[in-house]
């Protein structure tokens, strides 16, 4: 037998030779992976050794085929196979299609568990966690206040971090795999410039354009992030006298800004946070409640809140922001609602700093929170401004006065939990 053009041109083969070249062939190691799927959120990643298995509630299993072949033994708990375990979840489908027919076993299956999690899944929005006892992102580049988080796993890079720096640049970060250290990121400009601002409140991206909002202007820019340092363009307004420090959402057609209100005597901080919504991020901005999030429903300026992020999840919205009263520094607390438009109501302390500790970046305050949703982590993240003042561990911050030291912490949502309506 024959093979022309192919590397065994000229050889005569019989069926016996044929037979032991398969054989060495299925022999061979096999450096790739191999992934399948069953509906949102199902899907199986299989190494030459391991399986990864995750589905659509959130649960995950890991089997090492070399000594379970049967996988009686799910290995997803074992911290010593963390980075095998995130080698294979790093090959999840970027895109899910709807399951087709309805009459096989694994359909029944399927919209059963799709059920049961719309039933059991349950968020804590104070259960947070920090992923190392000192989750800081970087330490080497001075005065890091507020942060940016982008998402979008659609693109190359699927995470940009924005970290104000100074009123003459911030600095851009991107990275292909999510991390809370910055050594696993990309520092793409130390000199992005934005617009002449010392911190920018918050931003959001829609079809394309990315938002920034600050001190009563809106910038915008469509295209990569890399390619934006210098071309912002200052595209919108919004009211800053009523609604400042905000945080943004949006949704169906509608963009939604939580900000301080009020006068708060003891800090810069409002004594609530207003809600204002608009269909173009631009302008034209409406008032839907100046009281949209109240720290001091009986009156007063007990408290003071602001810089406020917003998500929604599993059907109910959620708010994270910095709260302080005189003579307690900044921490973030959780606010949740059912409808968007109605008054949030208060859940507790989210994220605190420790204050007994000497040792750590986040004795002082934590404030300045961004959440995100992490598709490869199946849980959310806060990106926060930590600040210390007694030195410990210190570090070279030129822009801040005596001891202080001021860096983006990274904390992690306990519940590993896939969101299918996240992208």
């Amino acid at each position: 037998m024959a093979y022309p053009d192919t590397p065994w041109s000229g050889y005569d083969y019989g069926g016996d030779a044929l037979l032991l070249d398969a054989r060495k062939r299925a022999r061979a190691e096999w450096p790739n992976m191999a992934r399948t799927s069953f509906g949102p959120g199902n899907y199986s990643i299989r190494s030459e050794r391991y399986r990864y298995i995750h589905y659509n509630d959130g649960s995950e299993e890991f089997y090492d085929h070399a000594n379970d072949p049967h996988e009686w033994n799910n290995l997803i708990e074992k911290p010593e196979l963390f980075s095998r375990i995130e080698e294979h979840r790093a090959h999840r489908p970027r895109q899910f299609h709807s399951v087709l027919g309805t009459v096989s076993t694994g359909h029944r299956v399927f919209h059963a568990s799709e059920e049961a999690s719309k039933q059991v899944k349950k968020f804590d929005p104070l259960d947070w966690e920090r992923p190392v006892d000192n989750p800081v992102f970087t330490t080497t580049f001075g005065n890091n206040h507020d942060s940016v988080l982008f998402v979008d796993s659609e693109l190359e890079y699927p995470y940009y971090l924005i970290i104000i720096h100074t009123p003459q640049a911030a600095h851009l970060w991107r990275a292909k795999k999510f991390s809370w250290s910055s050594a696993d990121w990309e520092l793409v400009s130390d000199k992005y410039i934005i617009g002449k601002h010392y911190e920018y409140d918050d931003g959001v991206k829609v079809d394309g354009t990315y938002y920034l909002y600050e001190e009563g202007i809106v910038y915008t820019f469509s295209g990569p992030l890399e390619k934006a340092s210098g071309k912002w363009k200052a595209a919108g307004t919004f009211p800053s006298k009523q609604c400042d420090d905000i945080g943004i959402y949006y949704e169906d057609g509608v963009f939604h800004m939580f900000g301080e209100h009020g006068h708060f005597p003891h800090g810069p901080d409002g004594t609530s946070l207003a809600h204002f919504s608009s269909t173009t991020g631009l302008g034209d901005w409406k008032l839907v409640n100046a009281k949209a999030v109240d720290p001091n429903p009986d009156g007063g300026h007990k408290y003071g809140v602001g810089d406020a992020t917003i998500e929604k999840i599993h059907g109910t919205y959620y708010i994270f922001c910095d709260r302080e009263s005189k003579g307690s520094p900044y921490k973030v607390v959780a606010w949740r609602s059912k409808d968007i438009n109605q008054p949030f109501e208060y859940v507790g302390k989210a994220i605190t700093p420790r204050s007994e500790e000497v040792n750590h970046w986040d004795n002082y305050r934590i404030q300045d929170p961004d959440i995100a949703y992490i598709p490869e982590l199946g849980r959310y993240v806060i990106t926060a401004n930590m600040m210390d003042r007694d030195g410990n561990p210190g570090g070279k911050f030129p822009t801040l006065k005596g001891k202080t030291t001021r860096v983006i912490g990274v904390f992690y949502h306990r519940d590993i939990q896939a969101d299918p309506g996240k992208k």
